[in-house]
């Protein structure tokens, strides 16, 4: 039930044209680059017999890809042995890539003067990797109108959503693309019951610590409400299939912007993801503003989600007031990861700032980059008005290159603000959903024991997804 069908599709790629990617090992030949990455024609070759067995684990297979690791089970029984234990699987882990995730939807025109719409049929996930190469990593089966959101990803796991035709049920699913296996998260189903809309609104998935359990952080409002009251906040432990637990409401308001987020509950994590950064999640507001004064004022503070204590707090944002912001993960001048901030308060101008003091919340400016002068390279990418408007999602990819979404297009530059292209994604429209996939090929219980529930209740319903990186 569990096991999920792995998608035959070849791998995209910058130009949309379809091609395989080669595998570091090579089953029939004896030889393998010292680096392990097989097309380094430098490296000196090297004999597999003539290697410590050790060495082979620990230096070579260690650093392969999830796929790469699978096709060395079938070699020998020692490797099988080997790459099955915990530290080889949570080793080979974190020496993954952090790719971003992007949506891909099918643009059509509207009308007559060629207005751009979405049409949401055969949604589906790609990882960015780098030079323009998209990955497929879930989309659905066969094609059909319901709607896929991406709730969050953590340690190579995907919290996904499926929305039925008309909006009638949700239901959310836990994936992990790198082992094709996915399951449901039974607790979250939900009818909408003549609602005008789904009651559940999640906001955060995370990994406890120390308990190591995997958790969703959403928020209802209570039933007798009229709609005026504050959000009351759950937390939902996935693998113990339990009931979820209410740790109350957000912290008491400590300024306009706290009062609002009392009101409205923190952003759905499928539109606005927050950072995870130094054990707390961060929620930086997304939208586009008015720009008076009493307006912006909302936009003073950031909501804190401390996922150890689990319990809310506030902490304060760079003074300036910006017409849109987004919170994304940055590096420190001493090259450590840190909490960074982009953000526009002068047109197609976004600045980059960075969290320089956690304790005392003092951020520092580190660079801007202007997106009015991408439009003057040829053929301009984005009309020149949306660069005004409309706010843009930003993620900076392996310290060099900087993705930036505005309407459904991808521009590349690098950290300079140098535009480098415009993201090829076979005619469709692109969106930077502001989540990222580091694979793992660890084994959860979840999926166990999603397999012994349906067995038991004779639920032999397929997954909707494929699962394919």
């Amino acid at each position: 039930m569990s096991v999920v069908q792995k998608a035959t599709k070849p791998i995209l790629s910058f130009a949309g044209v379809a091609k395989e990617k080669p595998s570091p090992f090579d089953r029939t030949g004896s030889t393998m680059a010292a680096d392990g990455s097989g097309d380094n024609p430098v490296a000196a070759l090297i004999i597999w017999e003539d290697l410590p067995e050790a060495l082979i684990i620990w230096e070579i297979l260690v650093r392969l890809p999830p796929e790469d690791v699978f096709r060395c089970r079938a070699v020998r029984r020692s490797w099988r042995h080997a790459t099955s234990t915990r530290d080889f699987l949570l080793a080979n882990h974190r020496r993954q890539p952090v790719l971003p995730i992007l949506n891909l939807y099918e643009a059509i025109d509207l009308d007559a003067e060629g207005t751009i719409g979405i049409d949401h049929d055969d949604p589906h996930f790609v990882v960015f990797c780098g030079g323009g190469e998209l990955r497929p990593v879930v989309r659905y089966a066969a094609p059909g109108m319901d709607c896929l959101a991406l709730h969050g990803a953590i340690d190579g796991l995907l919290l996904v959503s499926s929305t039925g035709m008309n909006a009638i049920w949700r239901r959310f699913y836990l994936c992990n693309p790198a082992t094709c296996r996915c399951a449901p998260v039974r607790q979250l189903f939900e009818h909408k019951l003549g609602r005008p809309c789904f009651s559940t609104h999640v906001v955060g998935f995370y990994q406890h610590q120390p308990s190591g359990e995997y958790r969703v952080l959403y928020w209802l409002r209570p039933e007798s409400d009229d709609g005026g009251g504050a959000p009351v906040y759950y937390v939902l432990t996935v693998e113990n299939g339990g009931e979820p637990r209410c740790i109350g409401r957000l912290g008491a308001a400590t300024s306009p912007s706290a009062a609002q987020l009392l009101a409205t509950g923190l952003p759905c994590s499928a539109d606005h993801p927050p950072v995870l950064y130094r054990g707390c999640l961060y929620w930086g507001r997304h939208d586009l503003i008015d720009d008076d004064d009493e307006t912006l004022e909302v936009y003073r503070h950031i909501p804190v989600f401390d996922v150890v204590t689990e319990k809310f707090r506030w902490m304060r944002r760079p003074f300036h007031l910006f017409h849109w912001t987004s919170l994304l993960e940055m590096n420190n001048a001493d090259g450590t990861i840190g909490l960074g901030l982009c953000g526009s308060r002068e047109g197609p101008v976004i600045e980059f700032w960075v969290l320089e003091d956690y304790d005392a919340e003092i951020w520092s400016f580190k660079r801007w980059i202007n997106l009015e002068a991408l439009t003057q390279t040829p053929a301009p990418p984005v009309d020149r008005l949306a660069l005004f408007c409309t706010p843009a999602r930003v993620v900076v990819f392996n310290e060099r290159e900087v993705l930036i979404s505005i309407l459904g297009r991808v521009l590349q530059c690098d950290v300079h603000g140098n535009f480098l292209g415009l993201l090829e994604c076979g005619g469709r429209l692109c969106h930077i959903t502001g989540h990222s996939l580091r694979e793992s090929i660890l084994q959860h219980p979840f999926f166990e024991m999603q397999e012994e529930i349906a067995v038991n209740e004779n639920d032999n319903m397929p997954m909707p997804f494929l699962l394919a990186v």
